[in-house]
Protein backbone atom coordinates (compact mmCIF):
# COMPACT_ATOMS: atom_id res chain seq x y z
CA UNK A 1 0.00 0.00 0.00
CA UNK A 2 2.75 2.35 0.95
CA UNK A 3 4.25 1.99 -2.55
CA UNK A 4 1.50 3.15 -4.27
CA UNK A 5 1.38 6.16 -1.89
CA UNK A 6 4.77 6.81 -2.96
CA UNK A 7 3.91 6.53 -6.76
CA UNK A 8 0.98 8.52 -6.75
CA UNK A 9 3.02 11.49 -4.71
CA UNK A 10 5.69 11.26 -7.28
CA UNK A 11 3.47 11.87 -9.96
CA UNK A 12 1.72 14.35 -8.54
CA UNK A 13 5.15 16.31 -7.93
CA UNK A 14 6.10 15.55 -11.74
CA UNK A 15 2.78 16.64 -12.81
CA UNK A 16 3.07 20.33 -10.89
CA UNK A 17 6.53 20.68 -12.00
CA UNK A 18 5.65 20.17 -15.76
CA UNK A 19 2.35 22.71 -14.90
CA UNK A 20 4.79 25.17 -13.34
CA UNK A 21 7.28 24.66 -15.97
CA UNK A 22 4.73 25.07 -18.92
CA UNK A 23 2.62 27.68 -17.23
CA UNK A 24 3.00 30.29 -20.20
CA UNK A 25 2.81 27.52 -23.13
CA UNK A 26 -0.52 28.11 -24.91
CA UNK A 27 -1.37 24.66 -26.16
CA UNK A 28 -4.26 23.21 -29.13
CA UNK A 29 -5.98 20.48 -28.77
CA UNK A 30 -8.24 19.50 -31.79
CA UNK A 31 -10.82 16.92 -31.23
CA UNK A 32 -12.89 15.53 -34.10
CA UNK A 33 -14.31 19.25 -35.45
CA UNK A 34 -13.43 21.31 -31.99
CA UNK A 35 -10.35 22.77 -31.01
CA UNK A 36 -9.78 23.85 -27.89
CA UNK A 37 -7.18 26.36 -26.82
CA UNK A 38 -5.78 27.15 -23.45
CA UNK A 39 -2.48 26.94 -20.72
CA UNK A 40 -0.63 23.56 -20.30
CA UNK A 41 -1.64 23.80 -17.14
CA UNK A 42 -5.68 23.70 -18.06
CA UNK A 43 -5.55 20.57 -20.17
CA UNK A 44 -3.10 18.61 -18.27
CA UNK A 45 -6.15 19.43 -15.52
CA UNK A 46 -8.71 17.94 -17.62
CA UNK A 47 -6.97 15.21 -19.22
CA UNK A 48 -6.32 13.73 -15.33
CA UNK A 49 -9.68 14.74 -14.13
CA UNK A 50 -11.50 12.96 -17.20
CA UNK A 51 -8.86 10.29 -16.64
CA UNK A 52 -9.26 9.69 -12.88
CA UNK A 53 -12.96 9.47 -13.63
CA UNK A 54 -13.25 6.91 -16.04
CA UNK A 55 -10.69 4.87 -14.06
CA UNK A 56 -13.34 5.34 -11.51
CA UNK A 57 -16.58 3.54 -13.68
CA UNK A 58 -14.33 0.44 -13.65
CA UNK A 59 -14.37 0.17 -10.21
CA UNK A 60 -17.89 1.41 -9.45
CA UNK A 61 -19.35 -2.42 -9.88
CA UNK A 62 -17.25 -3.89 -7.38
CA UNK A 63 -17.59 -1.46 -5.22
CA UNK A 64 -21.48 -2.01 -4.74
CA UNK A 65 -21.05 -6.00 -5.16
CA UNK A 66 -18.64 -5.79 -1.97
CA UNK A 67 -21.61 -3.21 -0.52
CA UNK A 68 -24.05 -5.74 -1.14
CA UNK A 69 -21.70 -8.36 -0.06
CA UNK A 70 -21.15 -6.54 3.56
CA UNK A 71 -25.26 -5.49 4.09
CA UNK A 72 -25.75 -9.70 3.38
CA UNK A 73 -23.10 -10.96 5.70
CA UNK A 74 -23.96 -7.94 8.53
CA UNK A 75 -27.66 -9.92 8.34
CA UNK A 76 -26.41 -13.09 8.48
CA UNK A 77 -24.51 -12.46 11.94
CA UNK A 78 -27.45 -10.53 13.11
CA UNK A 79 -29.37 -13.80 12.33
CA UNK A 80 -26.61 -16.56 14.18
CA UNK A 81 -26.86 -14.07 17.28
CA UNK A 82 -30.18 -14.18 17.74
CA UNK A 83 -30.35 -18.08 17.16
CA UNK A 84 -27.33 -18.26 19.42
CA UNK A 85 -29.22 -16.48 22.27
CA UNK A 86 -32.05 -19.15 22.60
CA UNK A 87 -29.73 -21.95 22.75
CA UNK A 88 -29.23 -23.23 26.22
CA UNK A 89 -26.20 -22.81 28.04
CA UNK A 90 -25.05 -25.43 29.90
CA UNK A 91 -22.20 -25.31 32.20
CA UNK A 92 -20.00 -28.13 31.68
CA UNK A 93 -18.40 -28.35 35.20
CA UNK A 94 -22.19 -28.96 36.12
CA UNK A 95 -22.97 -32.01 34.26
CA UNK A 96 -24.56 -34.69 36.21
CA UNK A 97 -22.56 -38.17 35.94
CA UNK A 98 -25.29 -39.84 34.52
CA UNK A 99 -24.67 -37.57 31.53
CA UNK A 100 -21.14 -38.10 30.88
CA UNK A 101 -21.67 -42.24 31.35
CA UNK A 102 -22.06 -43.32 27.35
CA UNK A 103 -22.99 -46.90 26.49
CA UNK A 104 -19.95 -49.06 27.52
CA UNK A 105 -18.69 -47.51 30.40
CA UNK A 106 -17.53 -49.28 33.39
CA UNK A 107 -19.44 -48.21 36.85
Amino acid sequence: MRFYLYAAAVLMIAAGVFAIQNSEAVIDVKFIQWTFTGPAISVLAVTFASGFFAGMFFFVPSWFKKASQARSSGKRVQQLESELEKVPRYATAEQPEEASMGPGADN
